[in-house]
């Protein structure tokens, strides 16, 4: 799952206008790309934006790079290899009640810039962080 207008800015400074998604609402379920062991996985390896010419640095089963306003809450990511929410050039979001079930990679990953966001309940196992804050990627 993703935003529609990504903007990638992995290697510099967020463009000035970016058309920022608004008003996005995820809500439950058990959401999975299937990563049988640390090694082994099918479909979408790394949660990237896109098949074709996806862009540099966007890793998520839940993507969302370049929103205001969004709400990811009571749901369970299971055997992945991609972090389980990426959020980038964020404002005003909420991310919540989210289990994280023998999952392989991050959990709620958020680049830089981010603001106004809550984080919390997230749980369970994974072969990385739970929560990482990153000013830059």
């Amino acid at each position: 799952m993703r935003n529609f207008n990504i903007v990638g800015y992995a290697g510099g400074p967020v463009p000035g206008e970016t058309r920022p998604d608004s008003d996005i609402h995820i809500e439950g379920g058990v959401w999975k790309t299937l990563a049988t062991s640390a090694r082994e996985s099918s479909g979408n390896l790394r949660g990237a934006s896109a098949h074709d010419k996806p862009m540099f640095g966007t890793h998520g089963v839940i993507l969302l790079h370049n929103v205001r306003r969004a709400t990811v809450r009571h749901l369970t990511v299971r055997q992945s290899r991609a972090f389980v929410v990426h959020l980038g050039n964020v404002q005003d979001f909420r991310i919540e009640d989210v289990t994280l079930d023998r999952h392989h990679r991050d959990g709620v990953h958020v680049n830089g810039p981010a603001s106004r966001g809550l984080i919390r309940q997230v749980r369970g196992d994974s072969d990385d962080d739970t929560v990482v804050l990153n000013a830059w990627e």
